[in-house]
């Protein structure tokens, strides 16, 4: 993740007892650089929480961020998620066009941009 943004995954937790249960994750064991939510609910007998797991660094370090937060169930066992994350630098800009044209004119200016991916891009204007 480039320094200042964030990502986000999808984690589901899953009740396949009989009875509901609330659950509550030990937020303040993680950093600045995670986030959990909802960090506590309640999940029904044979249903599934959605949570949302953030990783948004706000500094670049050339190590791994490997964090594990634990989950208290009632009337269960205390689970444990390992989150980890790298921040990288964002890369610097390249050249800069400027326009500069009268009223009712156009310039038109070429821009060179390299897809370093396997995958097709779809370039919309």
């Amino acid at each position: 993740v480039v320094s200042g943004s964030r990502v986000t995954k999808t984690v589901f937790l899953e009740n396949i007892g009989d009875v509901g249960t609330n659950f509550e994750w030990d937020v303040s064991s993680l950093s600045q650089n995670f986030s959990i939510y909802p960090p506590k609910s309640y999940i029904s007998s044979q249903q599934d929480a959605k949570l949302d797991v953030t990783f948004h660094p706000t500094q670049q370090d050339p190590e791994p961020y490997i964090e594990q937060i634990s989950c208290r169930v009632n009337d269960g066992p205390t689970l444990a998620l390992s989150l980890s994350g790298m921040c990288i630098a964002q890369k610097p800009e390249g050249e800069v066009l400027e326009f500069s044209s009268r009223v009712r004119e156009e310039e038109t200016k070429n821009i060179s941009i390299k897809n370093s991916t396997s995958d097709a891009w779809h370039i919309k204007p």
